[in-house]
């Protein structure tokens, strides 16, 4: 099972997949329910890889699309805005 990354439907991977005769399943992307938690997780610095297991996505996914609310990077905006309002 993997999530809908660029990878995972690459023609070499499916064709992989044939070959070992696995079925592919995909995961649905973060569901409004889910995305609340993943924001609380990421929010609580809680490791991109255990987000990413609960989402059923990969870390570069979790990354791109909750990095923005992790601890560290809501301190380098807040001191940007304050250095920007002085």
């Amino acid at each position: 099972m993997t999530d809908n990354g660029v990878s995972f439907r690459s023609h070499r991977y499916m064709k992989a997949l044939r070959m070992l005769k696995i079925q592919h399943k995909r995961t649905k992307p973060c569901t409004p329910k889910t995305n609340g938690k993943a924001v609380r997780f990421v929010q609580k610095d809680v490791p991109l890889w255990e987000v990413a297991g609960f989402c059923g996505a990969t870390v570069e996914t979790i990354e791109r699309t909750y990095g923005h609310q992790s601890p560290d990077e809501l301190r380098n905006i807040a001191a940007a805005l304050s250095r920007g309002t002085s």
